[in-house]
């Protein structure tokens, strides 16, 4: 596959990113590198690193998750325990069996995965079967939950209460954990599931299997997989636009990110980026994706939805408009399959109907005389893209008649009274 025309440039970060998340608020992105032993903080506003933090020698940071408040991120330690950085002062406090925050000793081996569930984080370990949870930063209610196998990713299933997926990827089983109770339910998948995500809706989830190379759908009220999709080679990591209509996978050995129809289960395009992609998390807005590349030591910014077109002149007809541009400089995952507009900079939008991708694009149903301040915005499968410029218009015609109410005859001439046309035709 090409590159996407209109790419940003790669954003340098630290050695093998592994991991990224991006705020629940949208305004940055903890990317965690592990073999940097630091985590870079990206402001998503600007696609720039603003801070780089060490996560201390040896440490070998990999999975990162973010509160649902925005207010920590937590990021697990291969070289042991799990680390709290505090998003407002960018301080990381360790907690791990060499510090009297240790609750117990748990985390040895080599936790591999975090994820906040409620108040509590969950701390997956690589190499030991048992997770660990507890509430930080006070670190109380501190619990071991065995019966798992060495975990490689988790997702938290926020419509089931504290429910969450635990990946295995040894054992080719997901365990889909209901922690109210800690009933475990094992999901046979394909080989080697890692990367795990849960649809918005909280209706189903996809695991990416690196050993077959396909990602499997599970519904997550009967825990049965109910549909496998064919991937790119070794699938690492899942994530879905904001409607759960899309999902995106990383696939490290193809260098590639494959988008997922969910509604048909189909890959309906094949993305690049940089060198062995490991993680992707999506914005909020669903207008692009961050994707770590582990073996070039940068994330990608991957635009799913089209760059903003350029309107560059605006002619008023009768009830109309007639709208020229430019097309974006970027479509995105995809082309551009159609354009909205707006006529009140940007409050309400309106399909172009039928769909149309050329120019000019006609309004229609406009008042003349009144002005419009116009907007306009291309629209791919991944959804709608970035705005135009706003443009205004005042819609106008030629006036109506006037009504002779009476003539006078003079010499030579004749004196016509009037009344006025009932429209002006919406100018003066």
């Amino acid at each position: 596959p090409a590159p996407m025309a209109g790419e940003p440039s790669p954003i340098a970060v630290g050695t093998n990113p592994k991991s990224v998340a991006i705020a629940p608020n949208g305004q940055f992105a903890i990317v965690s590198n592990v073999n940097a032993h630091t985590l870079s903080r990206i402001d998503v506003a600007t696609g720039t690193v603003t801070a780089t933090i060490s996560t201390g020698s040896g440490s070998f940071p990999k999975g990162v998750a973010i509160s649902g408040d925005s207010s920590s991120a937590a990021v697990a330690l291969a070289g042991g325990g799990v680390g709290i950085l505090n998003t407002a002062t960018n301080v990381l406090t360790k907690y791990n069996p060499a510090t009297p925050y240790a609750p117990g000793g748990v985390f040895s081996g080599a936790p591999k995965s975090v994820v906040y569930v409620g108040s509590e984080l969950f701390v997956g370990n690589a190499s030991v079967p048992y997770l660990t949870y507890f509430t930080p930063p006070e670190n109380t209610g501190k619990r071991d939950l065995t019966g798992i196998g060495g975990s490689c990713d988790l997702a938290s299933v926020p419509t089931q209460g504290s429910s969450f997926i635990v990946t295995s990827e040894n054992t080719n089983v997901i365990n889909y954990v209901y922690s109210w109770n800690y009933a475990i339910y094992a999901i046979n998948v394909g080989s080697n599931p890692c990367g795990v995500a849960v649809a918005p809706s909280g209706a189903f989830a996809y695991v990416a299997n690196m050993g077959s190379n396909n990602v499997s759908r599970i519904d997550l009220a009967t825990r049965t997989v109910t549909a496998t999709t064919a991937v790119g080679t070794s699938p690492t990591a899942v994530a879905f636009s904001p409607d759960g209509a899309l999902a995106y996978v990383t696939n490290m050995a193809s260098n590639t990110v494959s988008r997922i129809d969910t509604a048909r289960n189909t890959v309906t395009a094949t993305l690049s980026v940089g060198a062995s992609p490991t993680d992707i998390a999506v914005v909020p807005d669903g207008s692009f994706a961050y994707v770590t590349n582990y073996s070039d030591n940068t994330v990608t910014r991957l635009n799913l939805t089209p760059a903003a077109p350029m309107i560059t002149s605006l002619t008023p007809g009768n009830g109309t408009a007639s709208a020229a541009f430019t097309a974006p400089a970027a479509n995105g995952s995809e082309a551009v399959s159609n354009y909205q507009y707006s006529t009140d900079n940007g409050a309400t939008w309106t399909a172009r109907t039928p769909a149309a991708t050329t120019s000019p694009l006609v309004i229609p149903g406009l008042a003349n005389g009144t002005a419009y301040q116009v907007k306009l915005r291309a629209v791919n499968a991944a959804g709608a893209g970035a705005a135009s410029n706003v443009a205004v218009v005042t819609p106008r015609t030629t006036p109506g008649a006037p009504t002779i109410v009476a003539v006078t005859g003079g010499v030579r001439s004749a004196s016509a009274a009037f009344n006025p046309p009932a429209s002006h035709g919406g100018a003066a």
